[in-house]
């Protein structure tokens, strides 16, 4: 009887043991991906990305392939100033929350088109000028004044974001916005599908610990 309480107090011990080992490690996971987020912060910068007006493939797809951007317009004279606070401690996370890019062109060089993109726009024609582009719609127009905090800018961009011209486009029968509209249909299908593939690997993971510690104890 004595050795018989002992190896059940040993296999409780154990899994208490094992359980402890799981949540450990279980947290320093957690840990591991925040710091790694922080080092690719650090290796990448502030996630502002510059823009090639004469790149016409990058171009068209930036301003026509349904991918959420915020552009920020500069020129010659502008092109050494720093950019505002609010775009140097927004990039990555406006990319985080809203998977939206942040953008630097000169949008008054002419393009390959023989046009600027504030002229195919018919944005203005000086400084200050930015703009969001997402889903196919036309640039919305961007007042970055007056904004000190990421929550604001977020919440300023969200209406740009939405999907009312993409749908309204089904009726009008807009094909180049139907298109855009579709792409970005497949893309969010597509992440939908990763998420999905990421949580059943997951799963499949902790039932593979769960039964290595059942079989352990």
């Amino acid at each position: 009887m004595k050795n018989r309480g002992k190896q059940l107090q040993e296999k409780a011990s154990w899994k208490q043991q094992a359980a402890g080992w799981f949540f450990i490690l279980f947290m320093c996971g957690i840990g591991f991906f925040s710091f790694l987020f922080s080092l690719s912060d650090i290796i990448i910068g502030n996630g502002v990305v510059a823009l090639d007006a004469q790149d016409t493939a990058k171009l068209k797809k930036v301003l026509f392939g349904g991918d959420p951007w915020l552009i920020y317009c500069i020129n010659d004279e502008t092109v050494n100033q720093r950019l505002p606070q609010i775009l140097e401690e927004s990039g990555r996370s406006l990319w985080r929350s809203l998977g939206l890019s942040v953008g630097l062109l000169r949008c008054w060089d002419e393009t390959s088109s023989g046009r600027s993109v504030a002229q195919r726009f018919k944005l203005s024609l000086k400084p200050p000028l930015s703009f969001v582009v997402a889903n196919g719609n036309k640039p919305r127009l961007l007042q970055l004044t007056g904004i000190s905090k990421v929550e604001d800018l977020e919440r300023r961009i969200k209406p740009a974001l939405k999907l009312e011209t993409c749908l309204h486009s089904f009726a009008t029968f807009s094909t180049d916005t139907v298109l855009s509209c579709a792409l970005l249909l497949l893309r969010l299908l597509r992440l939908l599908l990763l998420l999905l593939l990421q949580q059943l690997l997951l799963l499949q993971l902790l039932l593979r610990l769960g039964v290595g510690v059942w079989l352990w104890a």
